[in-house]
């Protein structure tokens, strides 16, 4: 059963960080009782040991100063944001969000908006929040590493471990100034090295762990990954710099 809002209104923001941890969410919710003003100071998110299934991009929208996210252990099956949100930036707090089932298609409710609202400044195409640094979506049940369309230009720190990722995604060119990337225990194959390609996009890659999937049983699997995308010959051999993964701003 879903918890009660009169629990979750007792969540508050402390240091511009809000913990929501353990509420049985299948959805983001944010208390009633903290204002937009609020939400776009808000810098870290804990969502940790919930039921969420998705995340919404119109949830994630107002959130413009968040640095660090953390929704591990839950029930996601995907790690980029659903739908589609679009704000008026700075004057406006209203936020529009898609009904289309397809992330990369806007629907009929924001076309209109759009035509309504004209200007080039009006809108923000939301996914992943702008300032985004750290995020954690270790042991849920992810099968691909991708982070949308949207992209994530601050993220730094990814980990991704104690999923079912079988298949990386060439969306993680979004992510360019990703530093860290914790991939242990998945069901990357040895099959298919092609999609390692991915990370050749990835030039500030420093760490990057793979133990714990098939692929890593293959005691050649470094080799090959960095024949394939050779940028990674330095973040296979620094796995140690993974150690301060976790969103160390809850700790």
């Amino acid at each position: 059963e879903e918890e009660d809002d009169d629990d979750i209104i007792e969540s508050k923001i402390i240091n511009k960080s809000l913990r929501l941890n353990e509420k049985m969410l299948t959805s983001i919710v944010i208390p009633r009782n903290i204002d937009i003003l609020q939400l776009r100071s808000l810098i870290a998110l804990s969502l940790r040991k919930n039921c969420l299934r998705s995340l919404e991009a119109h949830t994630l929208a107002p959130l413009a100063a968040l640095e660090f996210l953390d929704v591990a252990e839950n029930e996601l099956e995907r790690l980029c944001p659903i739908g589609t949100a679009l704000t008026a930036p700075q004057e406006s707090d209203e936020i529009i969000e898609s009904d289309s089932e397809d992330e990369n298609e806007l629907s009929p409710n924001v076309s209109e908006w759009i035509r309504t609202h004209p200007g080039p400044q009006t809108l923000t195409l939301c996914s992943f929040p702008p300032r985004l640094r750290s995020l954690d979506a270790s042991r849920n049940r992810i099968s691909r590493c991708s982070i949308g369309s949207g992209g994530a230009p601050c993220l730094e720190r990814i980990n991704l471990s104690h999923n079912k990722i079988r298949f990386i995604s060439q969306d993680l060119k979004g992510a360019p100034h990703l530093l860290h990337l914790d991939l242990r225990f998945n069901l990357l194959p040895q099959q298919n090295l092609s999609q390692f390609k991915h990370f050749a996009h990835l030039r500030k890659l420093r760490a990057l762990a793979l133990n714990g999937n098939v692929i890593a049983k293959d005691p050649r699997y470094k080799l090959k990954l960095c024949a394939v995308a050779p940028n990674l010959r330095y973040a296979l051999d620094h796995p140690q710099y993974l150690n301060n993964l976790a969103t160390d701003y809850f700790s």
